[in-house]
């Protein structure tokens, strides 16, 4: 029997309770999953009717088709259904839409073709079908049996054919499976869970590539899934030569998320999904290497078409970064399949949802969706669904399709929607946990991995080292990008492409160090290790009263140096080292420093103490002695948010940076106060009366 896992350390019990698991049985129950959690399958709705029609058909022999959607979940649901019907020496065939030529879900001409090729009696689509109103009609009108296996949001018309979505009707335990997770609900109804549990290795893999909330019956898939893959137990002997083939021994959440769902994705986005479906259920052994080449072949090409994509999208995005959009819309010459690729890089790099559209080879439209912060993007699309010819998802991912005269129009109206929408808090710099350098050991790393599998609405706890000065070293002889930050009883600490930071690391500043822990395998054996996501300022040093009076002088002489610089015209070029003029940057507080993703700050140095002007440096609430002295080593000063009391006169073209999110250089005009060269030339004295005659002269 397998030994109960107990979480010791108070820290993760705490991070547990603040996130509602409270009592001890609601904390077992959750560190140990197994497949007695697993919930009964007659508790989804319509799954009774759907096995009773599959049984019938079964037994007298009537031909079956499934169509399932062409990602993972859809190709991985397709599977376990069809391993059922295989096992059973059913008449079965499984179709993967073309995403290019059948796009998504049902449609009647798809329909034509199928009825042309496999003259079905039934047919069940999986991780599909539950928007399909019109199609299934034009299915029953073709005395073709439909049952939609669903697990998106329904619309207000439901298919008129039985449904087994556990969307549908909310009294099933766990309404946020996959798609393959409802295919594998039915098969334990069909087959029993035996059967369906052998497929466990499979289900994980969708559960977890299609970004659904690991909790309840799901984090009983994905870590019960997980076990049987590092225990070599596939249920498919191609996916036994994949994981080999890529050198995956041993894997977490998120390695499958990262290394394995793309690959299987890639076809379906590049050429036609059914080759990896085809993969996947392949008999003959030697077949395995081609057919894994081809999707692997694939995968490159993916790659290069996201790169090409991503050099222009960050241009088509200025406008709308300047006028502050809740929501970003991009249209592009993108390549149909990565377009959801395209907006899930866009919701990362700037912390809003995002819309990609591409236009199609019949003139309209096709976008993906991808949604952050609390946003419920279905929600906000179904309210314009009239002014799209195809749109299904869920609340944080989507697909539409719509007339591209329409665009304007349809971008306004969400736009339009979220004037007054209030995002979730952005806590992605929150320090769950704050740890001692002595807690990166593998004992504590082993307690940390009792909460896996981490994916959706089961994140992994952010680590915090709160530190002041720390040293560091290159971490490979061949290269300084990377550094090994030094602590006592030399902790494996890494800090990939952290050379910006170093500097940062070894000043006095008060600083919290935001870490990931997690085991490092390699050659067979395992080793603590800690990597480095980011260095947040907690506290730099402090200025005192007649530094701060000093610096505000300064900010005065803006109106002076407006005749040598046009803020109006000013490029993201004019601040950076590239420009050939020495920068000095000036940094009161936390929220300065963060505002400085916009500038290419790997051409500064950034410190508490003084360079006066040998090269660009962004200067953290250093002990200034002489403004004068200091200043007139540098081409240009900025002064950031620590001058926002700063006395200004009215009708001056000069503004202080505050807190704002999505910081962009250009807008700098609105964002802050820039001292320009010749800021002490001895044409005028520093007090005030000298500055203000100069200011009113000018």
């Amino acid at each position: 029997m397998k030994k109960e896992k107990v979480l010791k350390d108070k820290r993760l019990i705490d991070y547990l309770n603040n996130r509602g698991i409270k009592t001890q049985e609601e904390l077992r129950s959750f560190l140990n999953p197994s497949l007695v959690q697993l919930n009964n399958p007659f508790l989804l709705d319509g799954i009774n009717s759907a096995c009773q029609i599959i049984k019938e058909g079964l037994k007298i022999n009537q031909k079956f088709v499934i169509v399932g959607d062409y990602d993972c979940d859809g190709i991985m649901a397709s599977t376990i259904l069809y391993q059922y019907f295989a096992s059973q020496n059913a008449q079965v065939k499984v179709y993967i839409p073309n995403r290019f030529d059948d796009g998504y879900g049902l449609s009647n001409d798809l329909i034509d073709q199928i009825i042309s090729e496999f003259d079905p009696n039934i047919l069940i689509t999986v991780d599909l079908g539950i928007s399909c109103v019109n199609e299934v009609d034009y299915l029953n009108k073709k005395g073709v049996k439909v049952i939609v296996t669903d697990h998106h949001e329904p619309q207000s018309v439901l298919p008129d054919c039985v449904i087994v979505d556990p969307k549908v009707k909310s009294n099933y335990p766990c309404n946020y499976l996959c798609g393959a997770g409802v295919a594998f609900k039915l098969v334990s109804a069909l087959a029993g869970n035996q059967f369906a549990n052998k497929f466990l290795d499979v289900v994980s893999i969708a559960t977890i590539g299609d970004i659904v909330p690991l909790l309840g019956e799901n984090r009983v898939i994905a870590s019960v899934g997980l076990d049987k893959i590092n225990n070599g137990e596939f249920s498919l002997k191609s996916l036994k030569f994949m994981f080999d083939e890529l050198g995956l021994e041993r894997v977490n959440s998120s390695d499958v998320y990262l290394k394995i769902v793309p690959k299987i994705n890639a076809s379906g986005r590049m050429d036609n999904a059914q080759k990896v479906f085809n993969y996947l259920n392949l008999c003959n052994e030697k077949d395995f290497n081609n057919s894994l080449a081809e999707i692997l072949a694939d995968n490159a090409i993916r790659l290069d078409k996201i790169n090409e994509a991503m050099e222009s999208v960050d241009l088509a995005l200025e406008k709308e970064i300047k006028s502050k959009s809740k929501i970003l819309c991009v249209k592009g010459d993108y390549h149909q399949g990565v377009l959801g690729i395209i907006a899930s890089r866009i919701v990362s790099d700037y912390n809003l949802p995002a819309i990609v559209f591409a236009k199609t080879k019949e003139g309209t439209l096709k976008a993906s969706g991808r949604s952050c912060l609390g946003l419920n993007l279905h929600e906000l699309i179904s309210k314009h669904k009239d002014l799209c010819l195809h749109f299904g998802g869920h609340k944080m991912a989507i697909g539409l399709e719509i007339k591209e005269e329409l665009y304007d129009k349809f971008v306004s109206a969400i736009k339009n929607d979220l004037t007054n929408f209030e995002f979730d808090k952005d806590e992605s710099d929150k320090v769950d946990i704050f740890i001692k350098p002595s807690d990166i050991n593998k004992k504590f790393i082993d307690e940390v991995n009792l909460l896996a599998p981490f994916g959706c609405d089961n994140p992994k706890p952010n680590f915090g080292l709160a530190v002041n000065s720390v040293m560091t070293k290159n971490l490979s002889s061949k290269s300084d990008e990377h550094l090994k930050l030094v602590f006592e009883n030399n902790p494996n600490v890494v800090y990939f492409y952290g050379k910006k930071d170093q500097t940062l690391l070894s000043s006095n500043a008060s600083k919290i160090i935001s870490l990931d822990l997690d085991l490092n395998y390699f050659k067979g054996n395992e080793s603590a290790q800690a990597i480095v996501k980011k260095v947040i300022i907690k506290e730099p040093l402090s200025l005192n009263d007649d530094e701060f009076a000093l610096a505000s002088k300064a900010v005065l002489l803006a109106k002076s140096i407006n005749k040598h610089f046009d803020l109006n015209s000013a490029k993201k070029d004019d601040f950076c080292a590239k420009s050939g003029k020495k920068t000095l940057i000036i940094a009161q507080s936390n929220d300065d420093v963060s505002v400085l993703k916009g500038f290419k700050t790997d051409d500064f140095i950034i410190s508490t103490s003084q360079h006066k002007g040998i090269q660009n440096e962004i200067l953290i609430k250093s002990r200034i002695e002489n403004f004068d002295e200091l200043f007139s080593c540098f081409d240009r000063v900025i002064l950031l948010s620590a001058f926002s009391q700063t006395k200004q006169n009215d009708g001056e073209n000069v503004s202080v940076l505050n807190k704002i999110e999505n910081y962009k250089i250009s807008e700098t005009k609105e964002k802050c106060a820039l001292i320009y060269s010749a800021l002490f030339k001895n044409e005028i004295r520093l007090n005030f009366d000298s500055i203000f005659n100069y200011i009113n002269e000018v």
